[in-house]
C-alpha cells in the first residue's frame, strides 16, 4: 500500500513535468513481484493482511524505474530535488505503515477467532433458536375455550421439542432457556383438553426442573396426580398425592386428596401405611366435609385404640356424624370389642342396630350377619343363627367359612343329610385354596354317628392324602418357600390379611404392565420406578407376614392330625359298642326300623351326583345317608 502510494505523488510530479508519457512506460516493467494484489486489501478480515518489511521499499525495481527516468528526460535539474523530497516522503510513510502494520497485527491476535470457537458459537446460537422456536410452538399451541383442541401427534412433537431443549441445556449442549412457568402453563392446556399422558410428562418435567419453591409447583403436582389416575396408574397418583398432602397445601388440593383416599381405602387395595398412617392420621383436618370427617375420625379413632389411647379414641368416634358410613363401621368395631371383653349379648344389641341403618353397606351388612349368627349358635339358638346364615348375600364362592359352620349347625340339629350337602360343596375346586382340615373331622363325625365306619375311616385317610406333603415337609423343618409346603402355602394366601397384600402387589404389577401403552420416556422411567420400590417393599412385609403365618397354621396341621388319629380310635371302638348292642335287640324292631326306611327311601327322588360343580347350587347340597345302626348284617361282613 506504501508502494502504491509513493508511485502515486511521483505520477503526479512527471505530469507537472511533462514526462507522464515516460513515466508511464518505465512503471509497466517486466518486474511485478514487488506489486500487492489490491483485491487481497478488500477483505473484511484484517488478520489476513500481509506484513511489510522495510527491505519492500528498497527493492531494485524502485532503482530501476528512477534511474530510467534519469536518462531519458532533460529536466536534470529536478532530479535531485525530487530525490530528496522522495527519500524524506518514504522515511515518513515507511514509519507510519509500519506502526499501522504492528497495531493491526495486535487487534487481530485480539479479537480473531479459531475455527472450534466459530463451531461452538454457531452451535450455540442454533439451540437457542431452536429452544425459543420450541417455546414459541408451545404457546401459539396452546388450547382454550375458544381455540382448536390440540392433536396427540401435536402436543406430542412439542413435548418433545421441549424435552430436547431440557437435556441440551442439562448437558451444555446448547443454552436453552425454558420459562418453568411456560412449561407449566403448557401443562395445563393439555390437562384441560384431557390429554392426560402429555400433560403428565410436562408437569413431570416442570417438577424435574424446578423446586418446591416455584411458583405453581403445588398444583403441578396436583395435576400430575389427576392425569395418572385417569390413566389408570392409581399407587403412582396416590403416591404424589401422599407426598403433596405431607407438606400441607392449600385447602382445596388437601380436600380432594381426602376425598379419594376415602373412595380409595372401600373399592381397591392400597398401602395403608402411606394413605391411613403418612396422611389421614397425620394432623387434624377442620375445613373437610362431614363424609370425609368421618373417615378420618374413624381412622384416627382406630388408631388411637389399637396403641390403647382409648379415651382419645372415643373423642374422634363422637365427631364421626350417625348418617355416615363410618359411624356404622365405629358400631361395628364397638361390637368386636363386647365379644373381646365376653359380652355376646351386649355385641348382638350393636349389631341389630348397625342392621336397621338404611342404605348399609353390603359388605359390612354381611359381616355384621355372620358376626352375629356365631354368637348365636355360641348361645345355643341354632334356629337363628341357620336363618342369620341364609340371610347373607356374600356370593357362596367366597363364603367357604360360611358353609362349613352351616354344616356344624345342622350337625348339631342331627340333621346328617343336610349337614353332609354343605360339605360336599366344600369339595369343588374353588374351595380348595382355603384351609379346611376340619371339614375331614366333621365329615367323618357324621359317618361315625351313622355307623358309616368304613366310610369314615377312609375319611381319616384322606385327610392325610392331602396334608401329608406338608406335614411331612414340617416335621423335616422345611420352611414357607420349599415347594413341599405348597398345600399349606395356598392356605395362607387366602388369609384375610396375607390376601389384602397379595391383591395389593397383583394390582401394582398389573398397573405396572400399562407403561407400554406410553410413549414419553422420562414419565414411563418415573412410573416403573414407583412401582418397582412399592413392589419390593410390599413383598418383603408378604414374606415376613407368610412366615408368621406359616408358622401358625404349621402348628393348627399338627394339631389337627392328632385329632385324627383320635379319631380313627374312637371309630374302632364305637364299631365294638354297636355290635355289643346290635346282638340283643329285638328282631321284630330291627325289621320295623328296616321297612320305615325303606318306604322314606321309595318317597324320595334322587338325582345322582355326578361331580359337576356349579355356583348357584353350591350350599344347596342334600345326601342321601341312611342310618346303619340298627342293622347287624351289614356289621357282620364289615368284620
Amino acid at each position: 500500500m506504501m508502494k502504491k502510494s509513493k508511485l502515486f505523488q511521483i505520477a503526479a510530479v512527471l505530469i507537472l513535468s511533462g514526462v507522464q508519457a515516460s513515466y508511464a512506460e518505465d512503471y509497466q516493467s517486466d518486474d511485478i513481484s514487488d506489486i500487492p494484489d489490491v483485491v487481497d486489501y478488500q477483505t473484511g478480515d484484517i488478520s489476513d493482511i500481509p506484513d511489510v518489511e522495510d527491505d519492500e521499499y528498497e527493492s531494485s525495481d524502485s532503482d530501476a524505474d528512477f534511474s530510467s527516468l534519469e536518462d531519458e528526460s532533460d529536466f536534470s535539474s529536478l532530479e535531485d530535488e525530487s530525490e530528496n523530497n522522495d527519500e524524506a516522503e518514504f522515511a515518513s510513510l515507511e514509519n507510519e505503515e509500519s506502526d499501522d502494520n504492528e497495531q493491526s497485527q495486535e487487534e487481530a491476535q485480539l479479537f480473531s477467532e479459531t475455527p472450534q470457537e466459530q463451531a461452538h458459537d454457531e452451535q450455540i446460537a442454533e439451540n437457542q433458536e431452536q429452544a425459543l422456536q420450541s417455546e414459541q410452538q408451545a404457546n401459539s399451541e396452546g388450547v382454550n375455550e375458544d381455540q382448536e383442541v390440540l392433536s396427540e401427534e401435536d402436543a406430542a412433537q412439542i413435548a418433545k421439542s421441549n424435552e430436547e431443549a431440557l437435556e441440551d441445556a442439562e448437558y451444555g449442549i446448547g443454552e436453552a432457556e425454558v420459562d418453568p412457568q411456560d412449561m407449566f402453563q403448557f401443562g395445563y392446556e393439555l390437562f384441560k383438553s384431557e390429554q392426560w399422558e402429555f400433560a403428565a410428562a410436562s408437569f413431570l418435567e416442570f417438577i424435574q426442573l424446578t423446586s418446591s419453591d416455584e411458583k405453581n409447583y403445588e398444583w403441578a403436582e396436583f395435576f400430575m396426580a389427576i392425569s395418572l389416575e385417569h390413566l389408570g396408574y392409581t399407587h403412582v397418583a396416590v403416591d404424589r398425592f401422599s407426598n403433596l398432602a405431607s407438606r400441607k397445601p392449600n385447602t382445596k388440593i388437601v380436600s380432594y386428596i381426602l376425598d379419594m383416599f376415602e373412595e380409595i381405602s372401600r373399592t381397591k387395595p392400597f398401602d395403608y401405611d402411606q394413605v391411613i398412617l403418612q396422611v389421614v392420621n397425620d394432623k387434624d383436618y377442620g375445613f373437610i366435609s362431614s363424609e370425609v370427617s368421618g373417615f378420618v375420625d374413624y381412622y384416627q379413632g382406630i388408631q388411637d385404640w389399637k396403641t390403647g389411647y382409648r379415651d382419645w379414641a372415643e373423642d374422634h368416634f363422637k365427631k364421626i356424624p350417625e348418617d355416615s358410613y363410618y359411624y356404622s363401621r365405629y358400631l361395628h368395631q364397638q361390637a368386636l370389642y363386647q365379644i373381646e371383653i365376653n359380652k355376646p349379648k351386649k355385641a348382638l344389641k350393636i349389631i341389630a342396630q348397625i342392621l336397621q341403618v338404611e342404605n348399609l353397606d353390603q359388605k359390612l351388612r354381611d359381616e355384621s350377619l355372620w358376626i352375629a349368627a356365631r354368637l348365636h349358635y355360641e348361645l345355643g339358638d341354632l334356629k337363628e343363627a341357620g336363618f342369620l346364615y341364609s340371610k347373607i348375600e356374600t356370593p357362596v364362592i367366597e363364603q367357604a367359612s360360611f358353609l362349613l359352620e352351616q354344616a356344624w349347625i345342622e350337625y348339631q340339629k342331627q340333621d346328617y343329610e343336610r349337614a353332609m350337602g354343605y360339605l360336599y360343596a366344600f369339595e369343588a375346586p374353588s374351595f380348595r385354596q382355603f384351609f379346611t382340615p376340619e371339614y375331614f373331622l366333621l365329615k367323618s363325625f357324621i359317618y361315625k354317628d351313622v355307623c358309616h365306619y368304613e366310610s369314615a375311616l377312609t375319611v381319616v385317610e384322606e385327610f392325610n392324602q392331602r396334608y401329608g406333603t406338608s406335614l411331612e415337609a414340617i416335621y423335616n423343618r422345611k420352611d414357607e418357600t420349599d415347594v413341599e409346603t405348597e398345600e399349606l402355602l395356598y392356605v395362607i394366601l387366602a388369609k384375610k390379611n396375607v390376601k389384602k397384600i397379595w391383591d395389593f402387589i397383583t394390582m401394582l404389577e398389573s398397573e405396572k404392565t400399562q407403561t407400554s401403552n406410553l410413549h414419553n420416556d422420562n414419565l414411563i422411567k418415573y412410573i416403573e420406578g414407583v412401582y418397582d420400590l412399592q413392589i419390593q417393599d410390599s413383598t418383603y412385609h408378604l414374606r415376613h407376614l407368610i412366615k408368621n403365618e406359616y408358622a401358625t397354621r404349621a402348628n393348627a396341621l399338627l394339631q389337627f392330625e392328632e385329632e385324627s388319629n383320635l379319631m380313627r380310635y374312637e371309630i374302632g371302638v364305637d364299631m365294638y359298642q354297636r355290635v355289643a348292642q346290635n346282638t340283643y335287640v329285638d328282631a321284630s324292631k330291627q325289621e320295623n326300623a328296616l321297612k320305615k326306611k325303606k318306604e322314606k327311601l321309595e318317597a324320595q327322588v334322587v338325582f345322582p351326583f355326578q361331580r359337576e360343580y356349579w355356583n348357584d347350587e353350591l350350599g344347596f347340597y342334600q345326601v342321601s345317608l341312611p342310618n346303619k345302626c340298627d342293622t347287624f348284617k351289614d356289621w357282620d361282613l364289615f368284620f
